[in-house]
């Protein structure tokens, strides 16, 4: 029996991961204030939507003051 070589193909920076984690990592700066937990969160962007949910941290003013450049 040939053995059979199991390819995959993981893209860690493509456009749709782009596009969740780089908003995600602006609504972690605002609530950390913290450039250093902006850049975890732009990395860790699923587990932190996850938590973020859990423990009711993300809210809409919390949101709408990350992006109140964009909704002027």
């Amino acid at each position: 029996m040939a053995d059979k070589k199991v390819t995959y193909n993981f893209k860690p920076i493509s456009l749709p991961t782009i596009l969740f984690s780089l908003p995600t990592a602006m609504i972690g700066y605002q609530i950390h204030s913290s450039t250093f937990w902006a850049i975890m969160d732009f990395i860790f962007w699923p587990i932190v939507w996850i938590k973020w949910f859990i423990f009711h941290e993300v809210t809409l003013s919390i949101i709408k003051e990350a992006f109140s450049w964009f909704l002027k």
